[in-house]
């Protein structure tokens, strides 16, 4: 058995990213860029206003003149500009281009207009509601890092600077299998000791944005000949999971199957609860992953092993969010394991408390459904008390 860390870097160490395509942007977020990208142009590529208003020179402010004639307006999209000439005033519009001259603007509500005079109140700062040339970022500056993940923020980002292909790594085609002569699927009728499945639905939903592709297989019963014959089938896809199978029972095939199928298991065990009997084996380019059968078993693995090697394909490093708040409740534990207990987040006294007072079996969906978050209680800890600090990863953003 080994530790999540030693795990994690295991298939750091093991996994590559995959090939390099190029998209367009407007297909690119979710992807992981394969390159840094640099500024093409100063951003403002020209100095201009951030408000409805007018601009002056502030100089002639500074020297106690607050009626202004106004000589210019200024619309945005502006290219032939006059000069303005010092104790003069242009109205202006937002994203409008400064003037040569103008060095600050003031917003139209802060204005009186009198006759032909604009009249400025007292209080202002030179550069109000400017927008310099280059103030965000200036050409041939980094902007963004090989490795990063696209978000929308980050294509507008490279719409503004005239970048509209972009290059980054593939995504994942993967497919799995769930296993066990118990369950029961889709329009099947139920019987006693019956279980219907919903592993896949957790592989579907949780990875579905970090893959090109999600093959569900179907299942696999509790004999070697078929558990060999889904197996045989991962090298042609990028990532194969097999849910069920990996711990010691008799039927519990996977890692002989794997073994005379060629593969090297890396781990087949790890110390975190729950999630314990899961399995990381590679052939060639061949990754799979079997993961413990039991529902929240299997979305606490997929949490943190699969999702952390779906991004290791995608060319760069998860970084799960956990953030320390206070325990409202005592935790005990064995020492040997790192616990991801089901918690939920309530505010009081102006502070954030998690409580873990749900059911923490490995079966119980009920309560990872009602749960807001998973509580890390790392190896060597046996005992939490209440008010103490731990971390808490949210389910879900």
């Amino acid at each position: 058995m080994i530790s999540i860390q030693d795990a994690l870097k295991t298939i750091d160490e093991l996994l590559s990213p995959l090939k390099v395509v190029k998209l367009p942007i407007i297909q690119s977020a979710g992807y992981y860029l394969a390159s840094d990208v640099l500024a093409q142009e100063n951003a403002p590529f020209f100095s201009n206003s951030a408000m409805d208003g007018y601009c002056i020179n502030y100089k002639s402010y500074s020297e106690n003149q607050r009626k202004f004639v106004k000589t210019l307006e200024i619309q945005a999209g502006a290219s032939v500009l006059e000069r303005l000439e010092n104790g003069t005033i242009a109205r202006i519009f937002t994203g409008a281009p400064l003037p040569e001259g103008a060095d600050t603007v003031i917003k139209q509500e802060d204005c009186e207009v009198v006759n032909d005079e604009v009249v400025l109140p007292d209080g202002l700062n030179q550069y109000d509601f400017v927008r310099k040339e280059a103030n965000d970022f200036l050409k041939g500056e980094l902007l963004l890092k090989k490795g990063q993940k696209l978000n929308s923020a980050k294509v507008a980002l490279l719409a503004s600077q005239g970048i509209y292909h972009v290059e980054v790594y593939d995504k994942a085609n993967i497919a799995y299998v769930v296993s066990g002569n118990e369950l029961r699927f889709e329009n099947d009728s139920m019987g006693f000791g019956q279980i219907r499945s919903c592993n896949g639905e957790i592989f579907e939903s949780e990875l579905s944005e970090l893959s090109h592709s999600i093959t569900n297989l179907g299942v696999v019963r509790d004999d070697k000949d078929s558990v060999k014959e889904k197996l045989s089938q991962a090298e042609n896809y990028d990532l194969f999971l097999i849910s069920g199978g990996a711990s010691v029972g008799e039927y519990d095939f996977t890692k002989e199957v794997l073994l005379e199928l060629g593969y090297t298991i890396h781990f087949k065990q790890v110390a975190i609860r729950p999630g314990k009997p899961v399995v990381f084996a590679t052939k060639g380019k061949s990754i799979v992953f079997g993961i413990p059968g039991n529902p929240v078993s299997t979305f606490v693995a997929t949490k943190i092993f699969l999702k952390y090697a779906l991004v290791s394909l995608c060319g760069s490093r998860l970084k799960n969010r956990f953030f320390r708040v206070k325990l409202g409740n005592e935790i005990k534990k064995p020492s040997k394991f790192e616990f991801y207990l089901r918690g939920n987040l309530i505010e009081e006294s102006n502070q954030t408390v998690v409580y873990t007072d749900l059911n923490q079996s490995s079966g119980a969906l009920g309560a990872l459904a009602r749960a807001e978050c998973l509580v890390r209680v790392p190896v060597g800890v046996e005992k939490k008390d209440k008010g103490e600090l731990t971390e808490v990863m949210m389910i879900s953003e």
